[in-house]
């Protein structure tokens, strides 16, 4: 992987531009260079003192680890699937058999799948892209379809696009003058083959004078085997944490920089304060390089040490022969002056803190001469060698310049970002471009997103009938789900997406992404209720349920007869039967029975078993029914009343009423 160093007003210019270009069109929203993610955040106070420089007065970014594994592996081979003299699994089993721990095979212009060799690791599928309109042949590892055209940094996109990685293969043969601007150029590379055993091709002065732009590139060391007597004598070292490292973990300590390249000899690199220490158990003399590929000095032993001044911008080691040829080569070890690199100090949020969902503000301090800062947000926390510079982490998910200018803050909203915990960090620009080092990084956690309701307001009594539910809307949601609780949700089942035990009903709001859902407590018995929701997007559940918030339902529209009076005797003539009033109702049915109804019948709207007629006033909305009697046998009837709306059947029917007809 690579990293870029302001360490030169050109090169400083040239990263700007790139930076630049990668945030046309965007102000407050994060773009990421390979992964283009939802919109992002940050901003705040403004003091005014320059923060201190941090640290020693000399950093050294180590890209070694010192884990306890280390794993031989080769890089760049070829098979009879292109031009080499072997089969894929003669050629796998060759590595196997002399101890290699990984391999792949990189025929030209074809993908070449895994030979399923054992014993040792595949590194992935892979090609070396000769066609026409590629400058330099390219290693692309871990493709799965062949990259056939485009430009080298559109074939380094495609690679990266199907998640492979990419290295240039002997520049140093097909290299002009330019090739190292070419490299420099390049975004996205894992490596360059600075050691070729075919072609005996040491690349190392085009190396030196990529990293002496302030990019760092890794260096690689390949058999580029052909015939069987072209393999063994290049191959890289990878140091790993794990005993029975995968593919992933190989990939990510190579991107990483945590591997030696090598010709047959071992090296070791360990820095302690300002001090860098390297050693040797194969080779002869120790050789220290600094940047124009300038040799610092040259060591007749086996161990040695250096202290940078602060001016070398780079290290890196080779480990000679007793005839002065190199046979291993270290990764630059970036040096950084802090004295001379400022270094943002955060602000808010505190480190470790839990932000809001929606506009967060983060803020920093000033550095003094600044003009501008440029933001980073990560996955995880960087590499110990991605800090103190101005190095790209490799977990960047976006970045963007603040459009607050000089002043210390930048507008941010966290809205549209997954729940978890993320990283941020700072560092600052002048009119030349980078301008110091990234602050630290700091985390900061992200809650799910979770809906606040809105109406009807928690503990309140709500209509009998229709009901408008709300709530606030949840950005990237296209839809909402509400859940009706009998009971307030169990502890455990709040801010999650599990449906509740006391769930009594669910259903998908028919306004989409519209906050509202048209509901009617007809249907439920008088008493309280429970509702929340959460919102929905494309994949299903989006976030967690909100609080759940309680309304109480009333009894249901029920009549209140007036006149006749109960158990009265009429006579054979018109009769006026009326009732108080409803709110909300349009009309009224009158129901004529033979006798009492039945006690199931009561406080509903059933029908009776016992019903004689059954009519709708004329009168509308007007409490009153003209009946006529003349028509009835002697004999004891029952009458009540249902309201009416426009949708039908409004409440329940009254109590019902006696009277008499006598001849």
């Amino acid at each position: 992987m690579l990293m870029k160093l302001a360490l030169s007003k050109k090169r400083s210019r040239w990263l700007m531009q790139a930076l630049r270009c990668c945030l046309i069109g965007l102000v407050t929203v994060f773009l990421v260079t390979t992964i283009y993610p939802p919109e992002y955040l940050v901003s705040s106070s403004d003091p005014e003192t320059p923060p201190p420089f941090d640290g020693l007065a000399i950093s050294i970014i180590n890209p070694y680890q010192g884990y306890s594994y280390n794993y031989k592996g080769n890089l760049h081979d070829h098979s009879t699937n292109s031009d080499g003299a072997d089969s894929p699994s003669v050629v796998g089993q060759w590595y196997a058999d002399q101890s290699y721990d990984f391999y792949t095979i990189t025929d030209h212009d074809v993908v070449t799948p895994d030979p399923a060799v054992g014993g040792i690791l595949w590194l992935g599928n892979a090609e070396e892209d000769t066609r026409d309109g590629s400058s330099q042949h390219l290693n692309l590892i871990g493709i799965t379809d062949p990259i056939t055209s485009g430009s080298d940094q559109q074939r380094i996109d495609q690679c990266m696009s199907q998640g492979g990685r990419a290295f240039i293969n002997h520049p140093i043969r097909l290299g002009d003058e330019s090739i190292d601007d070419l490299i420099i150029s390049l975004e996205g590379l894992a490596g360059m083959e600075i050691f070729n055993g075919r072609g005996n091709y040491n690349s190392t002065s085009i190396w030196d004078s990529v990293l002496s732009s302030g990019k760092i590139v890794w260096g690689t060391s390949n058999d580029d085997s052909h015939t069987s007597g072209d393999r063994g004598d290049g191959f890289i070292i990878v140091n790993s944490s794990s005993a029975n490292p995968t593919r992933n973990e190989i990939i990510t300590q190579i991107e990483n920089g945590n591997f030696y390249a090598s010709r047959g000899f071992d090296l070791s690199v360990i820095v302690g304060g300002n001090t860098i220490s390297v050693s040797t158990t194969t080779g002869d003399q120790i050789r220290w390089i600094r940047q124009s590929g300038e040799i610092i000095k040259t060591t007749d032993a086996q161990t040695d040490t250096y202290t940078p001044t602060g001016d070398e911008k780079y290290v890196r080691v080779e480990i000679l022969d007793n005839t002065g040829q190199p046979k291993a080569w270290s990764q630059p070890l970036v040096v950084i002056d802090d004295t001379n690199y400022p270094k943002t100090i955060l602000t808010t949020p505190t480190d470790g803190g839990a932000v809001t969902r929606g506009p967060v503000t983060f803020s920093w301090q000033t550095v003094s001469d600044a003009t501008g800062y440029a933001i980073e947000l990560l996955s995880q926390a960087p590499e110990a060698w991605e800090d103190n510079s101005n190095a790209r982490s490799l977990y960047r998910i976006a970045a963007a310049i603040s459009p607050n200018g000089a002043t210390p803050t930048f507008p941010g909203d966290t809205s549209g970002l997954d729940e978890g915990t993320y990283y941020w960090r700072i560092i600052a620009l002048d009119d030349d471009g980078l301008y110091g080092v990234f602050s630290d990084a700091w985390s900061f956690d992200v809650p799910p997103a979770q809906t606040t309701l809105v109406t009807p307001t928690d503990t309140s009594t709500v209509a009998w009938g229709p009901v408008d539910f709300t709530w606030q809307e949840v950005s990237e949601a296209t839809d909402y789900a509400v859940e009706l609780l009998s009971q307030p949700p169990e502890l455990a089942e709040e801010n999650t997406d599990a449906p509740s035990i006391h769930r009594i009903a669910a259903a998908i709001s028919p306004n989409g992404a519209t906050p509202t859902f048209p509901g009617d407590t007809s249907g439920l018995d008088e008493g309280t209720y429970y509702w929340r929701i959460i919102a929905l997007d494309d994949d299903g559940l989006y976030g967690v349920f909100s609080d759940a918030w309680s309304f109480d339902v009333p009894p249901p529209p029920r009549p209140i007869l007036s006149s006749p009076a109960d158990d009265i005797t009429l006579d054979r003539e018109p009769v006026y039967f009326t009732w108080q009033e409803v709110s909300g109702a349009t009309d009224y049915a009158v129901e004529l029975l033979s006798q009492p109804p039945e006690l199931a019948e009561e406080n509903t709207d059933a029908p009776s078993i016992h019903r004689i007629a059954a009519a709708i006033s004329p009168n509308g909305a007007t409490p009153t029914f003209p009946g006529d009697t003349s028509g009835l046998d002697e004999g004891t009837y029952y009458w009540r009343i249902i309201a009416l709306d426009d949708d039908g059947l409004y409440g329940v029917f009254s109590d019902a009423r006696s009277f008499r007809i006598v001849d």
